[in-house]
């Protein structure tokens, strides 16, 4: 069970209001791991701490049927996983870099409307793991999924590069569009950017 695929409504309770903004604190600590990353977020003073966890998972657990200690992991879970997203940007902004783009991390309006990478001053980038494009049957993920896609008819220059869940220094060296991972993961295939070829 994911809560915030399953229990929608609780989005609220890991938005930049709530947590701060996750995508920042990581840029300016630079963990070494994902426990330096908790470490790190917990002591920054625009993160949270065990208490202020707890008491957002309370204000979960009062507005749904689930327990605190549940929240609270979910919470967790999130947290410590941004570290893993974050990570797999890095290593795509390395590998692009490589291939001599200039490549800077999205940061303002661009990042709360789903852009992580900016590429030579003209493409946006959003990286995902493989699991957000499999599975047909959670009603939350499929939200996200038409989210992703109505976000990306925004721009003409929109992509996204796909990294495997859990490894972060494993991913696809194609960015897609979106339609395109709707065949590639399973949802008309449609123009590719293949980094390889450049």
């Amino acid at each position: 069970m994911s809560i915030w695929r399953d229990y929608p409504k609780l989005g609220k309770y890991h938005s930049v209001k709530m947590l701060g903004n996750l995508s920042k604190i990581f840029q300016e600590v630079l963990p070494n791991n994902d426990e330096d990353w908790m470490i790190k977020y917990m002591a920054h003073k625009d993160g949270r701490n065990v208490t202020q966890i707890n008491d957002i998972a309370l204000l979960m657990s009062k507005n749904s049927d689930l327990d605190v200690k549940m929240c609270f992991k979910a919470l967790y879970h999130l947290i410590r996983d941004t570290y893993f997203g974050k990570l797999a940007e890095l290593n795509i902004m390395k590998f692009l870099q490589g291939k001599g783009h200039k490549v800077v991390f999205a940061d303002g309006i661009l990042d709360t409307q789903g852009i992580d990478l900016i590429v030579d001053d003209k493409m946006y980038i959003q990286v995902k793991p493989d699991r957000f494009f499999k599975g047909n049957y959670n009603q939350g993920l499929l939200n996200d999924r038409m989210k992703l896609y109505k976000q990306s008819l925004h721009f003409d220059n929109y992509y996204v590069m796909v990294y495997k869940t859990r490894c972060y220094d494993v991913f696809d060296h194609t960015a897609y569009r979106v339609c395109n991972l709707i065949d590639k993961y399973g949802f008309t295939k449609n123009k590719e950017f293949k980094y390889e070829q450049q």
